[in-house]
């Protein structure tokens, strides 16, 4: 019988919109945001925010540029294909993704849980676990918590937010696994129908002002999601909804329903 028990939370980070490249990731911790992705064009870029709701540019990519997603992290551009390396051998046919941050070498990996399948029939089977590389498994199964560093999960049935937790030996290369993360998991040419009203400036106005009503509504094209079909009513729940970038009501006191060891039960 496995005594492995969940190793402590940094952060619990969840979506405020349905994509992943244009939204705040508040944690459910603190209940405040910790990041934030904008996309203008074809250009993504995730910043982070500080206890004082500053905002700082942590990295960017170019989408298809050239033919090529160019990565850009503190001035130095990488192609995508060699920022985010696919596994080969063995592990290729287990969406494996391989990146480097602060001379330790990470990886990200595809795990199936057939307990979310059968407990939300049309959810998305797979989740994303991060681990440091020498602490890889050997199956397509999370046995272990050693060397794991987050975990970034579907939405859930019925709710638009994604969800991104952080374990506290990530904490080192936290921002690179929150970027790399959304890299992973992002849906193929989702850039493409986004059009954010929003820039740094007036993102940083917005959070230091409690959402000021000055800034333009959020405004995209349709983004077709299997786990959440529902018409959009009137008498949708706010929770559901808003019409400017993250609204900042406090969500619900946290509670983690992680459980490792069994494995990922929410």
């Amino acid at each position: 019988m496995s005594t492995s028990t969940s190793p402590p939370v940094m952060h619990h980070l969840a979506t405020s919109r349905p994509s992943v490249l244009d939204t705040l990731y508040t944690d459910k911790l603190t209940r405040r945001p910790v990041y934030a992705t904008l996309t203008h064009n074809s250009l993504t870029t995730l910043y982070k925010i500080d206890d004082s709701k500053n905002v700082a540019e942590v990295a960017q990519i170019q989408w298809d540029t050239g033919g090529r997603h160019i990565v850009c992290v503190q001035g130095l551009q990488t192609p995508y294909d060699e920022f985010l390396v696919r596994a080969k051998g063995f592990f290729a046919g287990h969406g494996t993704r391989t990146f480097l941050t602060g001379g330790v070498s990470c990886k990200w990996r595809q795990t199936e849980n057939q307990d979310w399948v059968r407990r939300f029939p049309g959810a998305a089977p797979q989740f994303w676990s991060c681990y440091v590389s020498s602490s890889s498994t050997t199956t397509n199964t999370v046995s272990s918590t050693s060397g794991l560093l987050a975990v970034f999960t579907p939405p859930r049935p019925h709710r638009r937010q994604t969800e991104l937790i952080v374990y506290e030996r990530g904490r080192e290369h936290v921002d690179m696994i929150v970027f790399t993360g959304i890299l992973i998991v992002v849906n193929n040419g989702e850039w493409r129908s986004l059009r954010s009203p929003h820039t740094r400036v007036t993102l940083e106005h917005h959070l230091k002002t409690g959402g000021g009503g000055s800034l333009p509504p959020y405004t995209r094209a349709p983004l077709h999601l299997p786990t959440d079909r529902r018409p959009h009513t009137a008498n949708a729940s706010s929770a559901d909804h808003s019409t400017t970038l993250g609204d900042e009501s406090d969500p619900p006191p946290y509670t983690s329903r992680v459980d490792i060891s069994s494995p990922f039960r929410f």
